[in-house]
């Protein structure tokens, strides 16, 4: 069974395969990106929270 923190990052992944897998999509957010560049920024800092700070508890045993 998979962490949160590690389905968010399989999903990170999946988002930048599906950018450079497809012409069209990159040629469209080429053409987007000067204008929804903070919406994106905002999305992307929002998924980085859930991340990097806690989603799931990890036990360390030392």
């Amino acid at each position: 069974m998979r962490s949160r923190s590690q389905q968010l990052q399989s999903e990170e992944v999946a988002q930048a395969e599906r950018l450079t897998k497809s012409p069209l999509l990159q040629w469209l957010v080429s053409k987007l990106a000067p204008v929804l560049r903070q919406p994106i920024r905002q999305s992307w800092l929002k998924r980085q929270r859930k991340l990097r700070q806690g989603v799931s508890q990890i036990k360390l045993t030392v």
